[in-house]
């Protein structure tokens, strides 16, 4: 028998710019889009800006130190097929790998 988790209905996701107010966006395998990093929170108890962090790193490889909300939506109970999202607007530094 598998243990199943349940998802969380809610996502993070990360503006980054860089110096010349240019926004990173991704093409991932897994979808058919370009988006910007992020991602549902996991059930454990993740935080919104846990959930935006983990997902930059796994993502992209950024390591996010600081940011300011910037953006949340959430569905009501009759919306239950939309995500709620949390948007944050991040300054991108350069980052060494």
């Amino acid at each position: 028998m598998l243990d199943i988790v349940p998802r969380v209905p809610a996502s993070a996701g990360a503006l980054l710019f860089d110096a010349d107010g240019r926004l990173l966006v991704l093409n991932p395998t897994y979808k058919r889009h370009w988006t910007i990093p992020g991602g549902q929170l996991e059930p454990h108890g993740e935080t919104p800006w846990q959930a935006c962090r983990r997902e930059t790193r796994e993502e992209c490889g950024i390591e996010v130190a600081r940011g300011r909300l910037m953006c949340l939506d959430f569905p009501t109970a009759k919306a239950s097929a939309a995500a709620r999202r949390v948007a944050l607007r991040l300054p991108l530094r350069r980052c060494e790998r």
